[in-house]
């Protein structure tokens, strides 16, 4: 299958305009940037209207968008200007007069400075405009998510397979991650949680030194992330884009018997 259509994707936010009643949009969230232009650096906003589409970046990343973004349009700034300073010349230069801006994504100080910046044109707030597209995923998206339950579930095996009762939670965490990425996975989407007795009834407990031998459960959840960026949560999952996320809570397996025997018999001694 091929890549993303970001062409398609900005097209889809561009019909939504008119909601806010904007001529021009400046995305400054990372994971817009990244799910509107395929680019996958930092410190850049994305300019865009009905006749342009301009990335906002630096000269750290020139070499970067020409490889990922060759069709985009490119404004490049040196370490004597801001980026603030960049979108003001980018917004006069297209004569844009009602401007959104991302709401959720700059800051109180932020956004003074953007208006103190520019002075040819209307910020007009808008929310989550981007954030509603990627609630619906395209075909591409569906792909990659199989593909992540397929690292997962081929990880989480590797895990099974070799539980030791001398194991702690944080050598399973690091051996699930490695697992993950040893079948393709970019990295974990949040970092896994392993937990063993009372510690697996904290929601977001994290692993530890403690051996899972000590007690009779082991909870084990992870998510796996193929492509870095980060989906709204108003989808109701609140999961990742590309990434999958499992619970188990190991107590039949063959290897968590042999832990859990182990556990008795230390039990009876002492």
């Amino acid at each position: 299958m091929t890549g993303p259509n970001f062409d398609a994707r900005r097209g889809r936010l561009l019909r939504k305009l008119k909601e806010p009643g904007v001529d021009s949009l400046i995305i400054s969230g990372l994971s817009n940037v990244r799910y509107l232009t395929g680019f996958t650096g930092d410190s850049s906003w994305l300019f865009l209207n009905a006749s342009t589409t301009i990335v906002l970046s630096d000269t750290r990343y020139a070499t970067q968008l020409a490889d990922e973004c060759p069709e985009l349009n490119v404004e490049i700034r040196d370490s004597s200007s801001t980026i603030f300073d960049l979108a003001a010349k980018v917004i006069n230069k297209t004569k844009a007069k009602r401007i959104g801006f991302e709401s959720d994504h700059l800051t109180v100080s932020q956004h003074k400075t953007l208006c103190e910046k520019v002075t040819t044109a209307e910020l007009v707030p808008t929310t989550e405009l981007a954030e509603r597209l990627r609630e619906v995923k395209d075909k591409w998206e569906i792909e990659q998510i199989r593909t992540a339950v397929q690292c997962a579930e081929r990880g989480i095996s590797v895990v099974r397979s070799s539980l030791r009762p001398n194991q702690t939670e944080s050598e399973i965490r690091y051996l699930l991650e490695a697992s993950m990425r040893d079948f393709g996975a970019a990295g974990p989407g949040f970092e896994p949680i392993v937990a063993v007795g009372p510690t697996a009834a904290q929601p977001h407990a994290h692993a530890g030194d403690r051996p899972v031998s000590d007690e009779d459960r082991l909870l084990q959840r992870f998510n796996e992330d193929l492509f870095y960026w980060q989906t709204h949560k108003a989808d109701g999952t609140g999961l990742q884009d590309g990434t999958c996320r499992a619970t188990g809570c190991h107590r039949s397996d063959p290897a968590w018997c042999e832990v859990h025997r182990r556990r008795q018999d230390r039990a009876e001694h002492d």
